[in-house]
């Protein structure tokens, strides 16, 4: 799995077929995280005017979004708008948020 050199497009390697095989194309992809079961790959757009949460299903491509992060309030780092995105256990999503305070918040998220 990887992002191609522009950024906007999620690509999957068949080992065994040696093919590339597009997953997802958005504006912009960011960071990566594989499903507990691998059934599904989840990433962010937080470069594109409305930036989210997304997931693909490997087997087929279907494209969701889990949640909308237009209300987030990233902080700027070397690599742009929000560090870091991610999955906890049980495959609940994290994010960075800046509250200019250091706290650490819990989110509920009703889950596709």
């Amino acid at each position: 799995m990887g992002i191609s050199n522009d950024g906007q497009k999620l690509l999957l390697l068949d080992v065994r077929t040696k093919q590339l095989r597009e997953l997802a194309h958005r504006t912009s992809i960011g960071y990566l995280a594989w499903s507990s079961d691998s059934r599904y790959i989840y990433f962010d757009t937080l470069f594109e005017q409305n930036p989210a949460y997304h997931r693909v299903r490997v087997a087929d491509g279907k494209l969701e979004t889990i949640v909308d992060l237009k209300q987030i309030r990233t902080f700027p780092s070397q690599f742009g708008p929000g560090s870091w995105t991610g999955l906890a256990p049980g495959d609940i999503p994290l994010f960075v948020r800046d509250t200019s305070a250091q706290e650490i918040y819990a989110l509920d998220l009703q889950l596709p």
